[in-house]
């Protein structure tokens, strides 16, 4: 993990206990190295991350007479568990992966942040805990199995998320999901107990147009962000922003440059053929806000090499083909800061998904049978009459590979799609969970909890292999506690004017594709006047990579091996499948995506598959 931490490692062993760390210096650089032990207690801690409230903790802290001997963080966590114990969790603002060993109760404690800023990855078996922040490191114990975990893997073509709530793609070796904690007690026996700590509001606390009106949940939108910024930007090495032509990452440059004084130092990637990049965008972007922005334009060239060594050094498939070249942007920009501010999260608190999730507004017109849809119109968008269930409906919106073309493709008996399908029961927990939830509502919350993980383990993975801290002010966990109380048509709605009678004849699709849908209202209201007008309105873009070309000929290759490899992932497949797709033209790049990362993973890890 030394890329993860190239400033200093540490190493603490006990009795039954080793603890390794390598560090990433921000806060106190000179002091702060790890594992820290008390030399009172001998509780012992290692700490990925940052808590920005460090500074209230610690006067707080000061105040009750705890003497301090560096500036760090790290002394400060020890601090608030020595004297709050695990109760101190409540009072932690920041973004953690870390773990106590506590010599007094026996007991390890390990913990992750409200919304998995910090990944932490564990194995338990034989009585034996293991942890770590990458799954390259827990490979390096040669008694932990690499033996893939075919329900993770069903879910990774269909969604390409490398987890499964805490199932990962390698059978046995688990995730800390999401305000999850595990808390380990061997001399009591038994297993890790894991404990939900937070989770996103439920319903019983929304709020309606009659608590808080439009504009005051602006208002208090704009507070409650600027405070997040102005939070984590504590840093004691250079800071900098990465800089979209987006209107999350304007907003960002906006509100640090306003903290800090001075204009941010920003840094921005695109590729060098016409369609890939938003440079215009970008730049119209940094004019505004008068920033230094520096343009990391990239070739086609340098994927292949680039996404090879990234699965190398986490350990897993990557997730969307855009984490090579957050890799490359961060790698520029490691060559001036350690710490970047990013715009991760956004769509997913403020409702910036038109198709995964405002289609909510689709199934509510057609489960109403009212007639408020065109029955016609909704099986045109969705190729039913009607879907089954919220669930199955999301689905079909929210599908790399849709289950029923993957039910086509895949060999009998190696992912399960029946009624005991690992990938449909767990997402049927979470819509059991909102189910007094409105469907728009229950829509942003599994989208937030599924994908909003998975965006923020690309960037942690990519950003950290470039020995960078990626820091996320849009996932501040007290940021979206207030919007998800919200009413749904702050974060967004139909155009104004719009009647639901005057879209009869009208999908999702159809209203995004004309503009009649206003998505991340609130957002787009609160930073008004504060980034450029034209991109205050514009509709989100995501970061656009030629993978589909780049499979027709960089990649055709590689895929052709896979195809024709007798061990890996090709064993997934039919052997008239695999005859049909190495004569196929032109390549199925979306079905190619997974097969060929899975294939690359397997060849790098010797991982263990079988049909």
């Amino acid at each position: 993990m030394q890329r993860r931490g190239p400033d200093g490692s540490g190493f603490f062993q006990s009795e039954g206990v080793c603890f390794g760390h390598r560090r990433l210096a921000i806060l106190d650089p000179e002091s702060g190295q790890q594992p820290w032990v008390d030399r009172c207690t001998g509780v012992t801690l290692v700490f990925n991350g940052e808590l920005y409230n460090y500074k209230a903790l610690r006067h707080e802290l000061s105040g009750a007479g705890v003497h301090f001997e560096t500036c760090c963080d790290t002394e400060l966590l020890m601090q608030a568990y020595l004297r709050w114990g695990r109760a101190c969790l409540g009072r932690l603002d920041g973004m953690f992966a870390f773990a106590f060993y506590d010599p007094r109760a026996h007991a390890c404690w390990l913990v992750r942040d409200r919304l998995g800023v910090k990944p932490l990855y564990y194995h338990f078996g034989s009585g034996q805990l293991r942890f770590a922040s990458s799954m390259k490191a827990l490979f390096a114990f040669s008694d932990i199995k690499r033996k893939i975990d075919y329900a993770t893997v069903s879910h990774y073509m269909r969604t390409i998320r490398t987890s499964l709530g805490a199932r990962t793609l390698v059978a046995g070796v688990n995730l800390i999901e999401p305000g999850t904690d595990l808390y380990w007690n061997w001399e009591q026996g038994g297993v890790p107990e894991l404990s939900t700590y937070w989770e996103l509001p439920s319903s019983q606390s929304s709020l309606t147009a009659g608590d808080i009106s439009f504009e005051e949940a602006s208002d208090e939108t704009r507070r409650l962000l600027d405070a997040a910024v102005q939070r984590q930007m504590l840093s004691d090495v250079p800071l900098g922003g990465f800089l979209s032509g987006g209107i999350d990452s304007s907003i960002l440059s906006h509100l640090a440059s306003k903290q800090a004084g001075s204009r941010l130092g920003t840094f921005s990637v695109g590729y060098d053929q016409e369609g890939f990049n938003e440079w215009a965008s970008i730049r119209e972007n940094a004019h505004y806000h008068g920033l230094q922005n520096e343009e990391v334009c990239l070739s086609r060239a340098d994927y292949l090499s680039d996404w090879s060594w990234l699965i190398g050094e986490k350990g897993l498939p990557l997730s969307t083909p855009n984490e090579v070249p957050i890799y490359r942007l961060a790698d520029s920009f490691s060559n001036q800061y350690k710490v970047a501010l990013s715009g991760e999260g956004a769509d997913e608190v403020f409702g910036g998904y038109l198709l995964p999730t405002f289609t909510a507004f689709d199934w509510d017109r057609m489960s109403r049978g009212i007639g408020e849809m065109d029955e016609k119109c909704f099986k045109a968008a969705y190729g039913a009459d009607l879907c089954g269930s919220r669930q199955e409906h999301f689905f079909r919106m929210n599908s790399w590979i849709p289950k029923a073309r993957l039910k086509s493709l895949l060999n009998a008996g190696v992912c399960q799609f029946g009624s005991e399908d690992p990938v449909d029961l767990y997402y049927q927990k979470m819509f059991t969970n909102y189910a007094d939830d409105s469907t728009l509502s229950a829509y942003l919350k599994v989208h937030a909890r599924v994908n909003l993980e998975g965006l923020l383990s690309r960037l942690d993975s990519s950003t950290m292999a470039a020995s960078v801290e990626g820091r996320v002010p849009f996932t501040d966990h007290t940021l979206a506690e207030w919007l998800f109380r919200l009413p749904d048509a702050y974060k967004m709605k139909l155009q104004s004017g719009l009647r639901v009678e005057d879209v009869r004849q009208k999908s999702v699709y159809d209203l995004e594709r004309e503009g009649l849908i206003q998505s991340k209202r609130l957002l787009r209201d609160a930073f008004t006047g504060c980034v450029p007008e034209r991109i205050l309105k514009q509709r989100k873009v995501s970061f656009p990579v030629p993978f589909f070309d780049m499979f027709e000929t960089e990649w055709r290759g590689l895929y052709d091996s896979m195809l024709r490899s007798d061990a890996g992932p090709a064993q997934l497949l039919c052997r008239d499948v695999r005859d049909m797709l190495l004569n196929e033209l032109p390549v199925d790049a979306m079905l190619g995506w997974p097969l060929v990362n899975l294939f690359l993973w397997q060849q790098e890890f010797s991982i263990e598959f079988s049909s």
